[in-house]
């Protein structure tokens, strides 16, 4: 059912606002890239078959940069404040995957059982 009400507009899905810009794009065609070099980095590690599925499908998020953590959640538009996307841990950096799961230290001992649970 069509709302007359209602008018018709773009939206720009990768920009919170949802304006396009060419920087956005070339943004987005870069993490996509990126996304494909991490893929075939990660291969080996991340097809290992005697990996719990679960373990398996976290590693697969890890290095697709897609675990809901704050900067991600901000990049998506979901977190809206920049204070929000400090860490909980140690309220020093923002918080994205490497900071979590490498420089805290109890994220960096669940990331290698993760990673290399053999």
């Amino acid at each position: 059912m069509l709302k007359n009400e209602v008018k018709d507009s773009w939206w720009w899905s990768v920009e919170a606002v949802g304006s396009y810009s060419v920087k956005s794009a070339y943004n987005l065609i870069q993490d996509q890239h990126r996304a494909g070099e991490r893929i075939a980095e990660h291969s080996e590690i991340l097809w290992k078959p005697d990996a719990p599925l679960k373990a398996i499908a976290f590693r697969w998020r890890v290095i697709m940069d897609k675990i809901p953590i704050n900067l991600n959640l901000m990049r998506r538009g979901i977190l809206m404040s920049a204070d929000r996307a400090k860490c909980q841990r140690c309220l020093l950096q923002d918080e994205d995957s490497g900071h979590l799961l490498c420089s805290v230290r109890i994220g960096a001992l669940q990331l290698e059982l993760i990673l290399f649970p053999y």
